[in-house]
């Protein structure tokens, strides 16, 4: 594809919009079986084409389903794969208890109604299979995948097949969503992320942008985007610092689109960007998920600004930092989440109008 976003300054969610009251009654009566299949399905679509009609209405260029079928946007593998058990007591814990397999396709039918239900350009998000691999809320038995490495293959695998069927379906860009890439690189970090342990920096970047490799040759004519973050949970990060020591890695990632923080403080500065690579686009996160107050369209542009003195504005679009609910209980207002993007899309406006 040419390095180049096909609208200046285009505007996406990350993925996941803030779940109201209703919305996170009907996945947990829908997720434990109170509902039938079909009436799940029903609900989710209501919910879905909510959330489809709040990012038109608030000027987004790639809309998402707001992720509002899902318990969390990494929740959706221990849902719909075979193998998985949930964990009581557990939130979003799930126990392996065989090996994984993806008897059917995960997210397809969500992608079809997205598509069905929107003129605009369509992004589903998925897990990468690093992240997954190194999940903190999977229990993994040592008899069942003796080692990381088996347990990542088996994921590549699916993720793979996942992937190419969401192109076969025409999916705009499937996001790899991974957490764990820019932890590696941050020198503070609340808690330990790799459970089953790590090897050198080297080594870890090597794993992480082999694995997905694998799952990108299956992508099509889709864009493939890596979003990196640190986190949202209670408006809260999990790990301090800047893209300094991650920037000489990016390379080793084959996605065409690269979204990164620039919103929140813990982010470090725009100078960062000096070291971002040129044949990749990059995901300004200009969009604060985290504070409370909404940002003016102005300190969203100057935010933008700031990363064109080292990025080209033909490569830039404009996000969130992250998702504004990872997880369905985040307590993110929904008005707070539409008037954030409303925001973005008018600082991207000004910005177009001034280019």
């Amino acid at each position: 594809m040419s390095i180049t976003t096909p609208v200046p300054f285009e505007t996406s969610v990350i993925g996941s919009l803030p779940r109201p009251q209703w919305v996170r009654d009907m996945v947990d009566r829908g997720e434990s079986g109170q509902l039938t299949r079909q009436q799940y399905r029903e609900l989710g679509d209501k919910a879905s084409g909510f959330a489809i009609g709040l990012q038109e209405a608030a000027g987004v260029d790639i809309v998402t389903d707001g992720e509002w079928r899902r318990v969390s946007y990494m929740s959706i593998i221990g849902q719909r794969l075979s193998g998985f058990e949930p964990i009581a007591g557990k939130p979003h814990g799930y126990r392996v208890a065989s090996r994984l397999r993806r008897e059917q396709p995960m997210l397809v039918d969500d992608l079809r109604f997205l598509r069905e239900h929107t003129t605009h350009r369509t992004k589903i998000t998925l897990p990468s299979p690093y992240h997954l691999c190194n999940h903190r809320s999977f229990d993994v038995d040592a008899g069942i995948y003796p080692r990381r490495e088996d347990l990542l293959a088996d994921l590549v695998e699916i993720i793979g097949a996942e992937a190419r069927d969401l192109a076969a379906t025409g999916v705009d860009v499937i996001q790899f969503d991974d957490p764990r890439v820019l932890i590696l690189a941050l020198e503070e970090v609340q808690y330990d992320h790799f459970p089953r342990g790590r090897g050198s920096l080297e080594a870890e970047m090597q794993l992480a942008g082999d694995s997905l490799r694998q799952v990108v040759d299956h992508c099509g004519d889709a864009r493939t985007a890596l979003h990196l973050c640190r986190g949202n949970s209670n408006r809260t990060v999990s790990g301090t610092g800047g893209y300094d020591t991650l920037m000489p890695f990016l390379q080793r990632f084959p996605c065409d689109q690269i979204m990164m923080e620039y919103a929140c403080p813990e982010a470090g500065d725009f100078s960062s960007l000096r070291a971002f690579p040129d044949d990749k686009l990059l995901g300004l996160g200009v969009t604060d998920v985290r504070g409370e107050e909404i940002d003016s369209v102005e300190r969203v542009v100057s935010r933008v600004e700031r990363a064109l003195r080292y990025v080209d504005a033909a490569r830039i679009s404009l996000n969130p930092d992250c998702g504004f609910a990872p997880a369905m209980e985040n307590p993110i207002p929904l008005d707070e989440a539409y008037r954030k993007l409303a925001v973005q899309s008018e600082a991207a406006r000004r910005l177009r109008a001034g280019n």
